[in-house]
């Protein structure tokens, strides 16, 4: 079971940000939980059912998406023996 099938939008704080990205045409967009349950009513929803249902927002496109959570810590490479 991965964390998409155990979290509602509701579980989240309202101001995590999701990026939901396009698997067709690989544009993404930032969401936060408290858009999806203010615009959208789908507060109740499992990520991976939200997921399900979401499309690209891209007029052309309209793809299914994957949405992925962000994370605000740095990425630090490992640079062994160098000054």
């Amino acid at each position: 079971m991965s964390w998409r099938e155990d979290t509602r939008v509701n579980d989240l704080d309202m101001f995590f940000q999701l990026e939901v990205t396009c698997r067709v045409c690989k544009k993404f967009h930032y969401v936060t939980p408290l858009e999806l349950v203010v615009n959208d009513r789908i507060g109740h929803l499992f990520i991976d059912e939200l997921q399900s249902l979401m499309t690209c927002h891209n007029v052309r496109c309209s793809g299914p998406v994957w949405i992925t959570e962000t994370h605000d810590s740095l990425n630090e490479g490992f640079v062994a023996g160098q000054p």
